[in-house]
């Protein structure tokens, strides 16, 4: 079974590690997982690899935290933070080695197996694995993520792990 949403691989969007975050608003409607930047105008705007400005060596990643949406409920993992939202947290890092956390991808559309490389996608907010095309094609930097488990064809959402 694919992995399509952020609680298919966890409840908490941080799995292990302590990580470093910055908070802010974000310029679209974006879930927890996607791949942002901080723009000049200091909102978090998802990355893509066809975008200049996308600052692929700077991204951070959409954290979580609970707050009650309009309707009342308590929101989760997958709720998407809306325009109005403010102190979105957004991994930036990690303290005392990496973190693992919850990541939005593309979908590798084969077998990957652990300790991938990934890469910013041309598909705005996620990542996908690192390959020669994709490498070659883009020519995009890393930003020094590799998944943690074994992902298959359908799978949008990775056990990701930051850092060394």
């Amino acid at each position: 079974m694919a992995n399509t949403t952020a609680s298919a691989i966890s409840a908490s969007f941080i799995i292990k590690g302590t990580p470093i975050y910055a908070y802010g608003k974000l310029a679209g409607t974006y879930g927890v997982g996607q791949a942002v930047y901080e723009s000049s105008a200091g909102t978090w705007t998802v990355v893509d690899a066809d975008t200049a400005a996308t600052l692929n060596y700077r991204i951070g990643i959409v954290g979580y935290k609970e707050r009650i949406l309009s309707t009342g409920a308590a929101s989760t993992i997958d709720t998407a933070y809306a325009t109005t939202d403010t102190g979105v947290p957004i991994l930036i890092g990690a303290e005392d080695g990496p973190v693992e956390f919850v990541c939005k991808i593309e979908d590798p559309a084969a077998y990957v197996g652990r300790n991938a490389r990934f890469c910013i996608s041309d598909t705005e907010g996620v990542i996908e694995a690192l390959t020669a095309v994709a490498a070659s094609a883009a020519g995009d930097t890393e930003p020094n993520i590799t998944n943690v488990g074994v992902l298959a064809s359908g799978d949008t959402y990775m056990h990701a792990r930051w850092g060394s």
